[in-house]
Protein backbone atom coordinates (compact mmCIF):
# COMPACT_ATOMS: atom_id res chain seq x y z
CA UNK A 1 0.00 0.00 0.00
CA UNK A 2 1.25 3.48 -0.82
CA UNK A 3 0.03 7.00 -1.57
CA UNK A 4 0.44 8.39 -5.06
CA UNK A 5 2.69 11.17 -3.77
CA UNK A 6 5.01 8.53 -2.26
CA UNK A 7 5.17 6.25 -5.27
CA UNK A 8 6.89 2.92 -4.59
CA UNK A 9 8.76 1.89 -7.72
CA UNK A 10 10.07 -1.20 -5.95
CA UNK A 11 6.49 -2.48 -6.10
CA UNK A 12 5.45 -1.24 -9.54
CA UNK A 13 8.67 -1.22 -11.49
CA UNK A 14 9.73 1.77 -13.54
CA UNK A 15 11.29 4.99 -12.30
CA UNK A 16 10.73 8.74 -12.55
CA UNK A 17 12.26 8.55 -16.03
CA UNK A 18 10.96 5.10 -17.06
CA UNK A 19 7.16 4.73 -17.23
CA UNK A 20 7.31 0.95 -17.72
CA UNK A 21 5.49 -0.52 -14.70
CA UNK A 22 6.59 -4.07 -15.51
CA UNK A 23 6.03 -5.47 -12.00
CA UNK A 24 2.26 -4.87 -12.27
CA UNK A 25 1.75 -7.36 -15.11
CA UNK A 26 0.67 -10.17 -12.77
CA UNK A 27 -0.83 -7.93 -10.06
CA UNK A 28 -4.38 -6.99 -9.10
CA UNK A 29 -4.26 -3.30 -8.25
CA UNK A 30 -6.81 -1.09 -6.54
CA UNK A 31 -6.79 2.69 -6.76
CA UNK A 32 -8.82 4.36 -4.02
CA UNK A 33 -10.02 7.71 -5.23
CA UNK A 34 -11.33 9.20 -8.48
CA UNK A 35 -10.24 12.83 -8.21
CA UNK A 36 -7.65 14.76 -10.20
CA UNK A 37 -4.79 12.41 -9.27
CA UNK A 38 -6.62 9.21 -10.22
CA UNK A 39 -7.84 10.68 -13.48
CA UNK A 40 -4.20 11.17 -14.49
CA UNK A 41 -2.88 7.75 -13.46
CA UNK A 42 -5.76 5.31 -14.10
CA UNK A 43 -5.16 5.11 -17.89
CA UNK A 44 -1.47 4.36 -17.42
CA UNK A 45 -1.88 1.73 -14.72
CA UNK A 46 -4.68 0.10 -16.71
CA UNK A 47 -2.16 -0.57 -19.49
CA UNK A 48 0.18 -2.44 -17.13
CA UNK A 49 -1.84 -4.15 -14.38
CA UNK A 50 -3.29 -7.63 -14.66
CA UNK A 51 -6.47 -6.11 -13.26
CA UNK A 52 -7.32 -2.66 -11.98
CA UNK A 53 -10.11 -1.85 -9.54
CA UNK A 54 -11.01 1.84 -9.37
CA UNK A 55 -12.71 2.50 -6.04
CA UNK A 56 -15.01 5.50 -6.32
CA UNK A 57 -16.78 7.54 -3.66
CA UNK A 58 -17.85 10.41 -5.94
CA UNK A 59 -17.33 10.55 -9.71
CA UNK A 60 -15.15 13.25 -11.23
CA UNK A 61 -16.49 15.54 -13.95
CA UNK A 62 -14.00 14.72 -16.72
CA UNK A 63 -14.03 17.00 -19.74
CA UNK A 64 -11.80 16.60 -22.78
CA UNK A 65 -8.21 17.80 -22.59
CA UNK A 66 -7.42 18.16 -26.29
CA UNK A 67 -3.68 18.37 -25.76
CA UNK A 68 -2.27 19.61 -29.04
CA UNK A 69 0.57 21.55 -30.55
CA UNK A 70 0.14 25.31 -30.50
CA UNK A 71 -0.14 27.02 -33.88
CA UNK A 72 2.96 29.22 -33.69
CA UNK A 73 1.72 31.67 -36.31
CA UNK A 74 -1.56 32.18 -34.46
CA UNK A 75 0.33 32.52 -31.19
CA UNK A 76 2.64 35.22 -32.51
CA UNK A 77 -0.20 37.09 -34.19
CA UNK A 78 -2.96 36.84 -31.57
CA UNK A 79 -1.19 36.26 -28.23
CA UNK A 80 2.49 37.20 -28.05
CA UNK A 81 2.12 40.31 -30.15
CA UNK A 82 3.14 43.16 -27.82
CA UNK A 83 5.11 43.86 -24.64
CA UNK A 84 3.27 42.63 -21.55
CA UNK A 85 1.36 39.96 -23.45
CA UNK A 86 1.86 37.36 -20.69
CA UNK A 87 0.07 39.51 -18.12
CA UNK A 88 -2.69 40.47 -20.54
CA UNK A 89 -3.29 36.83 -21.42
CA UNK A 90 -3.77 35.98 -17.75
CA UNK A 91 -5.99 39.02 -17.21
CA UNK A 92 -8.28 37.81 -19.99
CA UNK A 93 -8.12 34.27 -18.60
CA UNK A 94 -9.41 35.57 -15.25
CA UNK A 95 -12.22 37.44 -17.02
CA UNK A 96 -13.78 34.12 -18.02
CA UNK A 97 -14.68 33.32 -14.42
CA UNK A 98 -17.61 35.60 -13.79
CA UNK A 99 -21.37 35.48 -14.13
CA UNK A 100 -21.11 38.79 -16.01
CA UNK A 101 -20.30 39.14 -19.72
CA UNK A 102 -17.45 37.01 -21.05
CA UNK A 103 -14.36 38.50 -22.73
CA UNK A 104 -14.60 39.02 -26.48
CA UNK A 105 -11.37 37.08 -27.13
CA UNK A 106 -9.92 33.89 -25.67
CA UNK A 107 -6.13 33.77 -25.50
CA UNK A 108 -6.03 30.44 -23.64
CA UNK A 109 -8.79 28.54 -25.42
CA UNK A 110 -8.87 25.35 -23.41
CA UNK A 111 -11.69 23.77 -21.42
CA UNK A 112 -10.85 25.71 -18.26
CA UNK A 113 -12.30 28.78 -19.94
CA UNK A 114 -15.60 26.93 -20.27
CA UNK A 115 -15.76 26.41 -16.48
CA UNK A 116 -17.27 29.85 -15.89
CA UNK A 117 -19.04 28.87 -12.66
CA UNK A 118 -15.70 28.31 -10.90
CA UNK A 119 -16.26 31.95 -9.95
CA UNK A 120 -18.28 30.44 -7.10
CA UNK A 121 -15.09 29.44 -5.27
CA UNK A 122 -12.39 31.82 -6.52
CA UNK A 123 -14.41 35.02 -6.30
CA UNK A 124 -16.72 36.73 -8.77
CA UNK A 125 -16.06 40.23 -10.15
CA UNK A 126 -19.63 40.51 -11.43
CA UNK A 127 -21.11 43.78 -10.05
CA UNK A 128 -24.31 41.80 -9.55
CA UNK A 129 -22.59 39.23 -7.31
CA UNK A 130 -24.27 38.95 -3.89
CA UNK A 131 -23.45 41.54 -1.27
CA UNK A 132 -25.26 39.78 1.58
CA UNK A 133 -26.49 36.29 2.37
CA UNK A 134 -30.01 37.44 1.49
CA UNK A 135 -28.84 37.82 -2.11
CA UNK A 136 -27.53 34.25 -2.23
CA UNK A 137 -30.65 32.32 -3.45
CA UNK A 138 -30.95 34.42 -6.61
CA UNK A 139 -27.20 34.18 -7.15
CA UNK A 140 -27.24 30.39 -6.76
CA UNK A 141 -30.03 30.17 -9.32
CA UNK A 142 -27.93 32.17 -11.77
CA UNK A 143 -24.84 30.04 -11.11
CA UNK A 144 -26.73 26.81 -11.72
CA UNK A 145 -28.27 28.15 -14.92
CA UNK A 146 -24.82 29.07 -16.25
CA UNK A 147 -23.29 25.78 -15.13
CA UNK A 148 -25.96 23.30 -16.23
CA UNK A 149 -25.07 23.18 -19.97
CA UNK A 150 -21.43 22.43 -19.19
CA UNK A 151 -22.10 19.65 -16.72
CA UNK A 152 -24.82 18.20 -18.96
CA UNK A 153 -22.34 18.01 -21.83
CA UNK A 154 -19.75 16.32 -19.61
CA UNK A 155 -22.31 13.74 -18.46
CA UNK A 156 -23.23 13.12 -22.09
CA UNK A 157 -19.54 12.65 -22.88
CA UNK A 158 -19.30 9.86 -20.29
CA UNK A 159 -22.41 8.19 -21.71
CA UNK A 160 -20.96 8.38 -25.20
CA UNK A 161 -17.49 7.05 -24.39
CA UNK A 162 -18.17 4.33 -21.78
CA UNK A 163 -19.72 1.29 -23.45
CA UNK A 164 -21.46 -0.23 -20.42
CA UNK A 165 -24.47 2.04 -19.67
CA UNK A 166 -24.49 1.12 -15.97
CA UNK A 167 -20.82 2.01 -15.58
CA UNK A 168 -21.27 5.17 -17.64
CA UNK A 169 -24.07 6.31 -15.34
CA UNK A 170 -21.93 5.82 -12.24
CA UNK A 171 -19.14 7.89 -13.82
CA UNK A 172 -21.39 10.91 -14.35
CA UNK A 173 -21.00 13.78 -11.89
CA UNK A 174 -24.34 15.00 -10.50
CA UNK A 175 -23.00 18.13 -8.77
CA UNK A 176 -22.14 21.57 -10.19
CA UNK A 177 -18.68 22.36 -11.54
CA UNK A 178 -17.50 24.38 -8.55
CA UNK A 179 -18.03 21.61 -5.99
CA UNK A 180 -14.99 19.59 -7.05
CA UNK A 181 -11.88 20.29 -9.05
CA UNK A 182 -12.76 20.01 -12.75
CA UNK A 183 -10.75 17.34 -14.54
CA UNK A 184 -9.58 17.09 -18.14
CA UNK A 185 -8.39 13.89 -19.78
CA UNK A 186 -8.81 12.16 -23.12
CA UNK A 187 -8.21 8.56 -21.96
CA UNK A 188 -9.66 8.26 -18.45
CA UNK A 189 -13.24 7.38 -19.38
CA UNK A 190 -12.26 4.99 -22.16
CA UNK A 191 -10.13 3.06 -19.64
CA UNK A 192 -13.38 1.62 -18.28
CA UNK A 193 -13.95 -0.12 -21.62
CA UNK A 194 -10.96 -2.37 -20.97
CA UNK A 195 -11.61 -5.94 -19.83
CA UNK A 196 -9.05 -5.58 -17.03
CA UNK A 197 -10.63 -2.48 -15.43
CA UNK A 198 -13.51 -2.61 -12.94
CA UNK A 199 -15.24 0.39 -11.42
CA UNK A 200 -16.07 -0.26 -7.76
CA UNK A 201 -18.66 2.40 -6.96
CA UNK A 202 -19.30 2.81 -3.22
CA UNK A 203 -22.43 4.93 -3.60
CA UNK A 204 -20.78 7.88 -1.92
CA UNK A 205 -19.65 5.94 1.15
CA UNK A 206 -16.10 4.80 0.50
CA UNK A 207 -14.80 1.25 1.14
CA UNK A 208 -16.23 -0.61 4.15
CA UNK A 209 -13.08 -2.42 5.29
CA UNK A 210 -9.85 -4.13 4.35
CA UNK A 211 -8.88 -7.75 4.89
CA UNK A 212 -5.37 -9.20 4.46
CA UNK A 213 -6.03 -9.74 0.74
CA UNK A 214 -9.15 -7.74 -0.18
CA UNK A 215 -11.06 -4.50 -0.24
CA UNK A 216 -14.62 -4.91 1.00
CA UNK A 217 -17.41 -2.78 -0.46
CA UNK A 218 -21.08 -3.51 0.30
CA UNK A 219 -20.20 -7.01 1.58
CA UNK A 220 -18.37 -7.86 -1.63
CA UNK A 221 -14.68 -8.72 -1.54
CA UNK A 222 -12.31 -7.57 -4.25
CA UNK A 223 -9.05 -9.50 -4.03
CA UNK A 224 -6.06 -7.27 -4.64
CA UNK A 225 -2.29 -7.40 -4.30
CA UNK A 226 -1.58 -3.65 -4.24
CA UNK A 227 -3.57 -0.66 -3.00
CA UNK A 228 -2.68 2.80 -4.29
CA UNK A 229 -4.25 5.68 -2.36
CA UNK A 230 -5.15 8.54 -4.71
CA UNK A 231 -6.84 10.26 -1.80
CA UNK A 232 -5.53 13.77 -2.29
CA UNK A 233 -4.04 16.26 0.11
CA UNK A 234 -4.94 18.64 2.89
CA UNK A 235 -7.57 21.21 2.04
CA UNK A 236 -6.30 24.75 1.36
CA UNK A 237 -8.99 25.84 3.83
CA UNK A 238 -7.98 23.41 6.57
CA UNK A 239 -5.22 24.09 9.05
CA UNK A 240 -2.51 26.72 9.07
CA UNK A 241 0.80 27.16 7.25
CA UNK A 242 2.38 25.61 10.35
CA UNK A 243 0.15 22.54 10.12
CA UNK A 244 0.76 22.10 6.40
CA UNK A 245 4.52 22.20 6.89
CA UNK A 246 4.43 20.06 10.05
CA UNK A 247 6.05 22.93 11.95
CA UNK A 248 5.51 24.78 15.19
CA UNK A 249 5.39 28.50 14.37
CA UNK A 250 5.62 30.76 17.40
CA UNK A 251 4.95 34.50 17.28
CA UNK A 252 4.51 37.47 19.62
CA UNK A 253 4.33 36.60 23.31
CA UNK A 254 4.78 32.90 22.54
CA UNK A 255 1.52 32.59 20.59
CA UNK A 256 1.19 29.43 18.51
CA UNK A 257 -0.02 29.89 14.94
CA UNK A 258 -1.95 26.61 15.04
CA UNK A 259 -3.82 27.72 18.16
CA UNK A 260 -4.27 31.37 17.17
CA UNK A 261 -5.67 30.68 13.70
CA UNK A 262 -7.87 27.88 15.01
CA UNK A 263 -9.35 30.23 17.61
CA UNK A 264 -9.45 33.61 15.88
CA UNK A 265 -8.42 32.99 12.29
CA UNK A 266 -5.53 34.75 10.54
CA UNK A 267 -4.88 38.42 11.30
CA UNK A 268 -3.15 39.62 8.15
CA UNK A 269 -2.91 42.59 5.88
CA UNK A 270 -3.49 41.51 2.27
CA UNK A 271 -2.95 37.88 3.28
CA UNK A 272 0.84 38.21 3.39
CA UNK A 273 1.79 39.43 6.90
CA UNK A 274 0.07 38.41 10.14
CA UNK A 275 0.16 40.82 13.10
CA UNK A 276 1.11 38.03 15.50
CA UNK A 277 3.97 36.68 13.38
CA UNK A 278 6.45 39.41 12.35
CA UNK A 279 8.79 38.73 9.43
CA UNK A 280 6.76 35.71 8.26
CA UNK A 281 5.61 36.30 4.69
CA UNK A 282 2.66 34.15 3.62
CA UNK A 283 1.48 33.08 0.17
CA UNK A 284 -2.30 32.90 0.65
CA UNK A 285 -4.91 32.06 -0.31
CA UNK A 286 -6.51 32.90 3.05
CA UNK A 287 -7.31 36.60 3.36
CA UNK A 288 -5.78 37.00 -0.11
CA UNK A 289 -7.10 35.74 -3.43
CA UNK A 290 -6.87 32.80 -5.78
CA UNK A 291 -6.40 32.25 -9.49
CA UNK A 292 -7.16 29.04 -11.34
CA UNK A 293 -3.59 29.52 -12.53
CA UNK A 294 -2.21 28.83 -9.07
CA UNK A 295 1.33 29.97 -9.85
CA UNK A 296 0.00 33.34 -10.96
CA UNK A 297 -1.44 33.89 -7.48
CA UNK A 298 1.80 32.84 -5.80
CA UNK A 299 3.76 35.14 -8.10
CA UNK A 300 1.46 38.09 -7.34
CA UNK A 301 1.84 37.60 -3.59
CA UNK A 302 5.59 37.10 -3.96
CA UNK A 303 5.84 40.42 -5.78
CA UNK A 304 3.78 42.11 -3.05
CA UNK A 305 5.91 40.60 -0.29
CA UNK A 306 9.10 41.65 -2.05
CA UNK A 307 7.85 45.24 -2.23
CA UNK A 308 7.05 45.28 1.51
CA UNK A 309 10.43 43.79 2.41
CA UNK A 310 12.32 46.23 0.17
CA UNK A 311 10.54 49.25 1.67
CA UNK A 312 11.00 47.93 5.21
CA UNK A 313 14.76 47.54 4.64
CA UNK A 314 14.96 51.10 3.40
CA UNK A 315 13.23 52.36 6.52
CA UNK A 316 15.45 50.25 8.76
CA UNK A 317 18.53 51.90 7.21
CA UNK A 318 20.82 48.94 7.76
CA UNK A 319 19.68 48.12 11.29
CA UNK A 320 18.15 44.78 12.28
CA UNK A 321 14.37 45.09 12.01
CA UNK A 322 11.04 43.36 12.33
CA UNK A 323 8.18 43.97 9.89
CA UNK A 324 4.52 43.15 10.53
CA UNK A 325 1.07 44.54 9.99
CA UNK A 326 -0.46 46.61 12.77
CA UNK A 327 -3.28 45.07 14.75
CA UNK A 328 -5.69 47.76 13.58
CA UNK A 329 -4.82 47.20 9.92
CA UNK A 330 -5.24 43.44 10.31
CA UNK A 331 -8.67 43.86 11.88
CA UNK A 332 -9.76 46.28 9.17
CA UNK A 333 -8.52 43.99 6.41
CA UNK A 334 -10.38 41.02 7.92
CA UNK A 335 -13.54 43.12 7.84
CA UNK A 336 -12.94 43.99 4.18
CA UNK A 337 -12.55 40.28 3.35
CA UNK A 338 -15.73 39.43 5.28
CA UNK A 339 -17.71 42.14 3.47
CA UNK A 340 -16.88 40.41 0.18
CA UNK A 341 -17.43 36.84 1.37
CA UNK A 342 -20.98 36.25 0.10
CA UNK A 343 -20.02 35.17 -3.48
CA UNK A 344 -17.98 32.27 -2.09
CA UNK A 345 -20.85 30.92 0.03
CA UNK A 346 -22.02 28.83 -2.94
CA UNK A 347 -19.73 26.04 -1.73
CA UNK A 348 -22.28 25.26 1.00
CA UNK A 349 -24.37 22.29 -0.10
CA UNK A 350 -21.65 20.68 -2.22
CA UNK A 351 -20.77 17.01 -2.01
CA UNK A 352 -18.00 16.24 0.55
CA UNK A 353 -14.53 17.03 -0.74
CA UNK A 354 -11.40 18.93 0.27
CA UNK A 355 -13.23 22.05 -0.93
CA UNK A 356 -15.87 21.56 1.79
CA UNK A 357 -13.61 20.14 4.51
CA UNK A 358 -15.21 16.77 3.76
CA UNK A 359 -18.62 18.25 4.48
CA UNK A 360 -17.46 19.90 7.70
CA UNK A 361 -18.26 23.35 6.34
CA UNK A 362 -21.95 22.44 6.71
CA UNK A 363 -21.58 21.94 10.45
CA UNK A 364 -19.78 25.16 11.37
CA UNK A 365 -21.65 26.84 14.29
CA UNK A 366 -22.85 30.43 13.75
CA UNK A 367 -20.17 31.97 15.95
CA UNK A 368 -17.49 30.34 13.78
CA UNK A 369 -19.08 31.42 10.51
CA UNK A 370 -17.95 35.00 11.07
CA UNK A 371 -14.37 33.81 11.61
CA UNK A 372 -14.58 31.70 8.44
CA UNK A 373 -15.86 34.69 6.45
CA UNK A 374 -12.98 36.84 7.72
CA UNK A 375 -10.51 34.05 6.99
CA UNK A 376 -11.59 33.31 3.43
CA UNK A 377 -10.51 34.68 0.08
CA UNK A 378 -11.29 38.01 -1.58
CA UNK A 379 -14.80 37.39 -2.92
CA UNK A 380 -14.57 39.64 -5.99
CA UNK A 381 -11.83 37.71 -7.75
CA UNK A 382 -8.09 38.06 -8.09
CA UNK A 383 -8.02 41.01 -10.51
CA UNK A 384 -10.10 43.11 -8.09
CA UNK A 385 -7.82 42.04 -5.23
CA UNK A 386 -4.76 43.06 -7.25
CA UNK A 387 -6.25 46.49 -7.91
CA UNK A 388 -6.45 47.02 -4.14
CA UNK A 389 -2.92 45.95 -3.32
CA UNK A 390 -1.40 47.69 -6.36
CA UNK A 391 -3.13 50.94 -5.36
CA UNK A 392 -1.77 50.43 -1.83
CA UNK A 393 1.75 50.02 -3.20
CA UNK A 394 1.36 53.11 -5.36
CA UNK A 395 0.72 55.20 -2.24
CA UNK A 396 4.25 54.30 -1.16
CA UNK A 397 3.80 54.77 2.59
CA UNK A 398 3.40 51.16 3.83
CA UNK A 399 0.03 52.06 5.35
CA UNK A 400 -0.80 49.47 8.00
CA UNK A 401 2.75 48.07 8.18
CA UNK A 402 5.02 48.62 11.16
CA UNK A 403 8.80 48.43 10.88
CA UNK A 404 10.52 48.06 14.25
CA UNK A 405 14.28 48.48 14.69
Amino acid sequence: MFHTSRWDYSVTGGSPTDPSLEKLKDKRVAIIGTGATAVQIVPHIARWAKHLYVVQRTPAAVDRRDQRETDSEWYKKEVANSPGWQRERLRIFHQHFTTAAQPSINLVNDQWTEAVSMAAVIGNPDPAAPKTMEDLPAYMKKLHAIDLPRQTAIRARAAQIVQDPAVAEKLQAWYPTWCKRPCFHDDYLSSFNRDNVTLVDTDGKGPDSLTPDSIVVADQKYHVDIIIFATGFRSPLDGTPADKANLTITGRNGVSMSQEWATHGPGTLHGVLDYNFPNLFLCGPRQASASLSYLFGVDALGKHSAYILKEAKLRAAGRPFAVATTKTAAEEWGTQVMMRAAPTAAIVGCTPSYMTLEGGIERVPPERQVIMARSGIWGLGIEDYLKHIEAWRAEGNLQGIEVST
